[in-house]
């Protein structure tokens, strides 16, 4: 991000992950063969956010990640996961 010149960003906590998606594209592969289930995402940023923290105007973001996983004739489930950049 512009804003942050060579400052690193500071992020809010670590990311929201269950496991490790390999894992699961392993076990899906398993079960239901590669070609059984599919996997989509989606990625969605909101820039150039102004906000006030400790009396300081910052300029911040937000990246959505969202994951879609359908199991032909089964189930689809999605899971989505946010972050907030900042550059302070």
């Amino acid at each position: 991000m512009a804003c942050c010149g060579n400052k690193p960003r500071r992020h809010q906590g670590p990311p929201h992950t269950d496991a490790d998606p390999r894992a699961y594209t392993d076990r899906l592969n398993e079960v239901v063969t590669a070609s059984g289930w599919t996997r989509q995402y989606a990625v969605h940023t909101i820039s150039s956010v102004i906000r006030l923290k400790k009396d300081k105007t910052i300029q911040t973001g937000k990246v959505l990640v969202t994951c879609t996983v359908t199991i032909a004739g089964i189930a689809t489930e999605v899971k989505s996961v946010s972050e907030d950049l900042s550059c302070v």
